[in-house]
Parts: C-alpha cells; sequence; structure tokens
C-alpha cells in the first residue's frame, strides 16, 4: 500500500465505479425528473448501452495490445485510455445539465457507458502490468475501495438533491461534482501510474512461488530476453 502505482490504481477504480453508479442510477432520475423519461421502460436503450461498452471495450483491447507491441510503451497507453475514458465523461456529465433536449442526453449517457469500456485496457490491465503474481490481491483490495464509491456517491447525492425531486440546479451541482471526481481521478492516474513491474508488490509471489524465486522475466517473459533470442 505504500506504492504510488497501486494508489494510482486504486484512484481510478473508485472514480470508474462512482462513474457507473452515475450512469446508472443518477442520469437516468436526472432524465425522469427533468425530462419525464423512464427508461426503465425502454429495455432497448439500456440494452444498447451495455453492448456498446461490449464491443468498445473488445475493440479498446485489441486495438492497445497492437500499439504495446509496436513499441508504445505500457504506462503511455494505460494513461492515454484512462484519459479517453474520464475526460469525456466528464465533459459528458456537465452537458447533460445544461442540455434542454432529452433525447440528446440520453445519446451522451449511451457514449459515456460505452466509454466504461475501456477502463479495460487502462487501470483495469494494469494490474498485470505492475505485479502479475499478485493482481488478484491487488485486485481484490483495489474493488474494495472502489466499492466504497457505491455508498459515498449515493448518500452525497441524496444530499444534495433532499427527500424532493432535485431542482435543475441541484442536478447541476452534483454533475459538477461528478465531473471533478473524474477529472482528479484522471490526473492521479497521469501523475503516479506506471507501466513496469514493481518489485515491491510483486515480489511476495504465487502458490506456486512461495518466496518470489523466479523473477518476473522467467515466469512472463521479457522484451529483452526475447530481443536476444530473436538475435
Amino acid at each position: 500500500l505504500s506504492c504510488p502505482m497501486s494508489w494510482a490504481i486504486f484512484a481510478a477504480h473508485f472514480c470508474a465505479g462512482w462513474a457507473v453508479n452515475m450512469f446508472v442510477t443518477f442520469l437516468p432520475m436526472f432524465v425522469h425528473d427533468r425530462f419525464g423519461m423512464d427508461l426503465t421502460k425502454t429495455g432497448a436503450i439500456v440494452c444498447v448501452m451495455w453492448l456498446a461498452e461490449v464491443v468498445v471495450e473488445q475493440g479498446a483491447g485489441a486495438y492497445v495490445d497492437k500499439k504495446i507491441q509496436a513499441g508504445y510503451g505500457r504506462g503511455f497507453m494505460r494513461k492515454v485510455v484512462q484519459c479517453m475514458v474520464f475526460l469525456p465523461q466528464a465533459v459528458m456529465i456537465v452537458a447533460c445539465s445544461y442540455c434542454s433536449n432529452g433525447t440528446l442526453v440520453v445519446c451522451l449517457l449511451i457514449m459515456a457507458v460505452a466509454l466504461q469500456g475501456l477502463n479495460a485496457s487502462g487501470y483495469g490491465a494494469n494490474f498485470f502490468d505492475i505485479a502479475p503474481s499478485n493482481a488478484g490481491v491487488l485486485f481484490g483490495i483495489s474493488n474494495t475501495m472502489a466499492t466504497l464509491s457505491g455508498i459515498a456517491a449515493p448518500a452525497l447525492t441524496g444530499y444534495i438533491l433532499g427527500k424532493e425531486d432535485g431542482t435543475f440546479t441541484q442536478w447541476r451541482t452534483v454533475f459538477w461534482i461528478d465531473a471533478s471526481i473524474l477529472i482528479g481521478g484522471a490526473m492521479v492516474f497521469v501523475v503516479a501510474a506506471s507501466g513496469e513491474l514493481q518489485p515491491e508488490l510483486d515480489r511476495c509471489g504465487s502458490l506456486d512461488d512461495e518466496a518470489g524465486a523466479f523473477p518476473h522475466s522467467t515466469k512472463y517473459g521479457s522484451t529483452e530476453i526475447a530481443s536476444k533470442a530473436n538475435a
């Protein structure tokens, strides 16, 4: 937990969880309160947004892998992809609060949810970059912290909106806070994340390597060894 690279992932994971709560719960509430549209009765819209996320996730994964194989740094690609998630989502959330067209808000919602698919190629893959032997343990800690967003987001939003249907100004405040959290998560990830193996996180080893005796390059291969083998 003393490694800044792990906290970069934790921050991104928390923000991604916050975004999910926003897109799944609060934006549909906003659309209902502001425009009288009930998305729960429109199954096609709900299906489209999650299908779009799957398509983006698969396509982005293949694209990022090709870029890394072409020589782009892992850390660089993880940071670029994560910014491509959080920054556009922040803009879309704020745009929703100033939009007077319900159909446009729904379109923004679909695009924002689709961008969630990029998380798998951002912080999601970064677990294996910095600690492949202990990626599962690291993910467990990260997922626990990210779960806190499911507690904090509804509590904060409910406090701002009050017991009655939220006013337009209150909703705008909620969206600006959400956008600020996403931007903050992107900044933390860009500053602290890394695509390189972190020995202090990986040295604990696995069940088959109790003391972490085998170096990372032996177990998982390395660019240096691959280059010498091909020489």
